[in-house]
């Protein structure tokens, strides 16, 4: 029997997704449980598999469109079946046209001209999405932006246009990024093999701790005067902090730590630890702040209207930069792991942040969040509360300062570190006596390896 497939809710924040890439053409047998489509929800990129059986007979939207949930995405059925019945159903509700579209905005009519100077030529139309370059684009590590090609928007889809291998091509740009004019020079070289070209990428391992961890390329990526579509996830990080920073009485304390002894301890067990397996700062702040929320329990909470949850476990979410957004994937049970076992969930968590592949079950749920802003030189910030959790700390970076010992005036090494506190849980007794905790664990950290 014939049915319309409409777009599922892959996550539970989930309104709308973009659906990036179909994965079975019309015309295709799928089976229960088969991927249908790739889609962009608001934290990652997901599978859309099929409910039923039959054949894939007609899509309803092409890639890139954005979808809200519940929308007809596409028609199975029968292979001899007649849909024209479903169709003209969803042609009169709006829902679908004739064939498959893709909504675009209005174009702006041009500027009138005015006397000595011709009209302005409308603007090119966009897309109301931008889908990340092909999987198989791939480039050596150093040229990688978060595990893809660094490219502009704009000059992805130049590429993608003209059927031009972004992996053939040496960007000119920032940090080796492609830009448009180098598109342009590979169209018109001819051919993509004729464009200057990288080695063949390899497989690499996740990449190893380094004391100044790998920043993001936070550089622009995109072209002066175009103008930036926002993403699933821009959208949902700017529906929850218009919720979160009115909706919760955020306040917030502030300790400085003395780091001489962390530094060391980090030294001393990364002697015995290969390269790819060495430790962090952020692990041992992890564990620090596992112990302090078990210690703490009512910092490790969440906010109901009927009641405060107090959690058994501290299960620690770390923000991660991504070119368009944060995601916060989840460290659970961080209490009961040593620091080896921390350091390598969070160098995968990280990685599967990166490259959008997170599950749901791996970015929600967590009862504390660490933004750590130390790697861009950021000496002090605050951060805001993701609900419905109670707390989030904010670490800034280790700064060389005098400090007095016994009278006299020595170099000395600090971090300064923030808790934002929801003050209908946490009272400022509470939270002082958490900071007090923490800062004492960071300042003697030997007691973490207990």
């Amino acid at each position: 029997m014939a049915y319309v497939l409409a777009m599922l809710r892959l996550s539970d924040t989930m309104t709308e997704g973009v659906l990036l890439k179909w994965k079975k053409k019309e015309g295709d047998k799928v089976e229960a449980g088969d991927v249908i489509a790739e889609v962009e929800t608001d934290k990652a990129v997901m599978d859309l598999e099929s409910p039923e059986p039959g054949i894939l007979r007609r899509y309803l939207i092409l890639e890139g469109a954005t979808v809200p949930v519940g929308a007809p995405i596409a028609i199975i059925a029968g292979a001899d079946e007649p849909i024209d019945e479903i169709l003209s159903k969803l042609k009169g509700s709006g829902d679908a046209g004739a064939r498959p579209q893709t909504a675009k905005p209005p174009a702006k009519p041009a500027a009138p001209a005015t006397p000595g100077k011709p009209a302005a030529p409308p603007p090119a139309p966009r897309s109301p999405t931008i889908p990340p370059p092909p999987p198989s684009a791939q480039a050596p590590a150093e040229e990688l932006d978060n595990g893809r090609i660094k490219v502009s928007p704009l000059a992805a889809r130049l590429a993608a246009e003209h059927g031009i291998k972004l992996d053939k091509i040496r960007g000119s740009g920032p940090g080796g990024r492609v830009v448009k004019k180098d598109v342009e020079a590979a169209i018109a070289a001819g051919s993509s093999s004729e464009a200057a070209t990288r080695p063949s990428p390899q497989e690499t391992p996740i990449a190893p701790y380094s004391q100044k961890e790998k920043l993001l390329d936070t550089g622009d990526a995109y072209e002066p005067g175009e103008s930036i579509p926002h993403s699933q996830m821009r959208k949902f990080i700017a529906r929850r902090m218009v919720q979160s920073k009115p909706g919760v009485p955020h306040y917030y304390l502030t300790v400085a730590v003395d780091m001489e002894n962390a530094i060391d301890f980090r030294g001393q067990l990364n002697k015995a630890l290969p390269e790819s397996e060495k430790i962090s700062m952020t692990d041992i702040i992890v564990k620090a702040a596992a112990r302090a929320l078990i210690q703490n329990p009512r910092v490790n909470s969440t906010w109901t209207e009927e009641a405060t949850l107090l959690h058994p476990s501290a299960d620690i979410g770390l923000a991660v930069a991504l070119p368009d957004g944060i995601l916060t994937p989840v460290i659970r049970n961080c209490e009961q792991r040593g620091l080896l076992e921390i350091s390598r969930e969070r160098r995968l968590l990280t990685q599967r942040a990166r490259d959008r592949k997170l599950a749901p079950d791996q970015y929600t749920g967590g009862t504390f969040s660490i933004s750590n802003l130390g790697m861009y030189d950021i000496a002090h910030f605050t951060a805001i509360i993701s609900e419905p959790e109670t707390a989030i700390l904010a670490v800034g970076t280790i700064r060389d300062i005098a400090v007095v010992r016994g009278g006299s005036v020595v170099p000395g090494k600090r971090m300064d570190i923030t808790m934002s506190c929801d003050h209908r849980v946490i009272d400022g007794a509470v939270g002082a006596a958490f900071m007090r905790d923490l800062k004492g664990m960071l300042e003697q950290p030997a007691t973490l390896a207990l």
